[in-house]
């Protein structure tokens, strides 16, 4: 997989990477190791194309910064509780998991 911090801060962010504060680097750097875990999980080893990975990863980066790591302005930075009913998953609620879905391997239990 070949997201680098720059291609998340321009698509997350809309900033250039060299722009960030150390906050949001901070933040991205762990949403893309959190993500990248996640999406490997989801598809365990199977032969996803790297550009739906890719793509995969920044839908449920763009999707936990904005929805989830959500900050109260003028507390300083503070999380703030997320939204009514984002407990979703957030593979489904991002639309990672509609793009990684046909490349899933299925196991049926006996």
């Amino acid at each position: 997989m070949a997201v680098t911090a720059d291609n998340l801060a321009q698509h997350v962010l809309g900033k250039a990477g060299d722009k960030l504060t150390a906050r949001e680097t901070a933040d991205l750097s762990g949403l893309l190791a959190w993500s990248v875990a996640l999406v490997d999980r989801y598809l365990l080893g199977s032969t996803c194309p790297d550009a739906v990975c890719d793509a995969a990863i920044l839908r449920l980066c763009y999707f936990d910064y904005h929805v989830r790591l959500t900050r109260k302005p003028g507390d300083g930075g503070m999380l703030e509780r997320p939204p009514r009913g984002v407990s979703l998953s957030p593979l489904k609620a991002s639309g990672a998991a509609a793009l990684l879905s046909p490349w899933k391997h299925r196991r049926a239990a006996s």
